[in-house]
């Protein structure tokens, strides 16, 4: 018989919401800092971040040119304007 507990993992569904710069490697280095510290000011400082921090249910994931959130409850950033600035800033008109 063994002595350790038995394991039972919890399965949930979760939202996976990715973010990626584009053309981030062309930045200057400065550059880069600059606008992942604004991409991650933005997503912390969202009414939906901290509650998902605070209620331990959100992942963030830094993936170098971008980041991803796992989050059971996540709905897209899209409808925050510091958001759509930011990716309107980054993203050519012509691309849209």
């Amino acid at each position: 018989m063994s002595s350790e507990p038995e394991w039972h993992p919890k399965v949930e569904i979760a939202h996976v919401l990715t973010m990626d710069v584009v053309e981030y490697s062309t930045l200057l280095i400065t550059e880069q800092t600059r606008v992942m510290g604004e991409l991650t000011s933005i997503v912390k400082n969202t009414e939906r971040f901290r509650r998902g921090e605070s209620e331990r249910k959100l992942v963030r994931i830094p993936t170098g040119d971008g980041m991803a959130l796992v989050d059971p409850r996540l709905d897209p950033l899209r409808g925050d304007p510091r958001f759509e600035k930011l990716a309107n800033e980054v993203v050519p008109p012509d691309v849209k």
